[in-house]
């Protein structure tokens, strides 16, 4: 299946890099291939770059891009660049498809994209191949929680409809520059022009064949342009009609026991006699980082205007040495800390009266230095519900997280969150 390229096709060839599909620097050991380098124009092929190794499995990830890019006020686009997690820790960042080497297991596969994306629970097995593909957008709608969740994709790549990449686009400007080419020797033709014997006429005769060749090649390309656009924005649009719900495992926490849920799921879960559901919902969206100020002298006029177009396409002047993340939120019911995700989390805990606290997670260690500035409220949220075998009880918690890099790119300058 192709991809949507026009995160590519916004930044050009030249700045595609900091973007396109690569191992975290800082993330797990896992093995990471990237089945093509937009940057170089390399293809490489899959299956002889990366076969599983002795005792592993292998993630077929497909990073793509739902909607287009568009200009628009720098203080509105979030940095969504995608940071792939598995278990809790990145592994990929970018957009593009790569194989990522597991050990075989079951597996917790997590998107963030400038907010809490999608989630999946993966099996891997030995030897195998288990594929999958993430959708993130540039633009966001205001939504609560549960809502929020569901604008972001992360599904098996078979339940996925297929998509237009280059190739459509590359033959039609290929068969437009020839039939350019074929109609203007046929022009020629009809009007009784022959070839010259001079070789400089000659030379110049063919010449003239490249003016109807060339538009021939430019509506060839944009016609494909047109047909990826088009058919691109169908199959998008085809993925509300078509996407499964993931089946999470259930794993023992204090007083219960918790499992992530799909936030497409719309079951009404069975409640137990003597105990009751919880249904906790949490997401959160980045802030728009601060511009910043080039220091001392600007001598490349151009680079500035770059920087400037970028962060009003991508939310960013300059790309960070390294992407950050954020871990997981902190819950805890009656004092007792259990787990959670971004995401919908459901307990399952005895009737009565239980005490929720939700804590926004400090930033992850390796991104701290002495001079990162941390602003976190001491609780985020606190609430007392009570369980019955009646229904579920929900809770929804939306947060914000502004997250600036420093200067050399691999640190925090500053790091605060709190909740809407």
């Amino acid at each position: 299946m192709g991809l949507n390229l026009r995160w590519l096709r916004a930044l050009g060839r030249e700045g595609a890099a900091p973007y396109e599909f690569a191992k975290h620097p800082l993330g797990s050991p896992a093995s990471v291939f990237a089945d093509e380098l937009y940057s170089v124009d390399l293809r490489a092929v899959s299956r002889s770059r990366k076969m599983p190794g002795r005792g592993e499995g292998v993630l077929v990830l497909e990073s793509d891009l739902r909607g287009g890019i568009v200009e628009t006020d720098a203080d509105a686009v979030r940095p969504f660049a995608p940071v792939v997690l598995v278990d809790g820790e990145p592994v990929v960042t970018g957009f593009g498809r790569g194989h990522i080497g597991l050990d075989p297991g079951r597996h917790l596969v997590q998107v963030q994209c400038g907010a809490s994306g999608a989630y999946w629970p993966v099996d891997i097995g030995p030897g195998r191949f288990t594929r999958l593909t993430s959708f993130v957008s540039q633009r966001l709608d205001e939504e609560p929680p549960l809502g929020f969740i569901r604008q972001f994709v992360l599904a098996p790549a078979r339940s996925i409809p297929p998509r237009l990449g280059r190739r459509p686009t590359k033959a039609l400007t290929a068969v437009g520059g020839f039939a350019g080419f074929a109609a203007g020797a046929l022009a020629a033709s009809a009007a009784g022009m022959s070839l010259p014997d001079a070789t400089f006429l000659r030379l110049l005769f063919f010449l003239v064949f490249l003016v109807p060749a060339t538009v021939g090649a430019v509506l060839g390309h944009r016609l494909g342009l047109l047909l990826e656009k088009v058919w691109n924005t169908a199959a998008e649009a085809r993925l509300a009609l078509r996407l499964p719900v993931g089946e999470h495992r259930v794993a023992p926490c204090p007083g219960g026991t918790w499992r992530p849920v799909d936030p497409r799921d719309e079951s009404t879960p069975a409640v137990e006699r003597g105990t009751g559901v919880l249904r906790l919902a949490i997401a959160y969206a980045q802030a728009p980082a601060p511009a910043v100020e080039a220091p001392g002298r600007v001598y490349d006029e151009e680079a500035v205007r770059a920087s400037a177009r970028r962060r009003r396409q991508f939310g960013e002047e300059y790309p960070p040495q390294v992407r950050p993340w954020v871990g997981a939120p902190r819950v805890r019911v009656d004092g007792e800390a259990v787990p959670a995700i971004w995401g919908v989390n459901e307990y399952r805990l005895g009737s009565g009266r239980h005490r929720v606290e939700v804590e926004l997670p400090p930033p992850p260690e390796v991104l701290v230095s002495a001079e990162t500035e941390v602003d976190l409220p001491a609780r985020a949220l606190s609430r007392e519900v009570t369980l019955s075998e009646a229904a579920p009880v929900a809770i929804e918690a939306m947060a914000v997280i502004e997250m600036v890099p420093g200067h050399d790119g691999w640190e925090l300058e500053r790091y605060a969150a709190r909740m809407r």
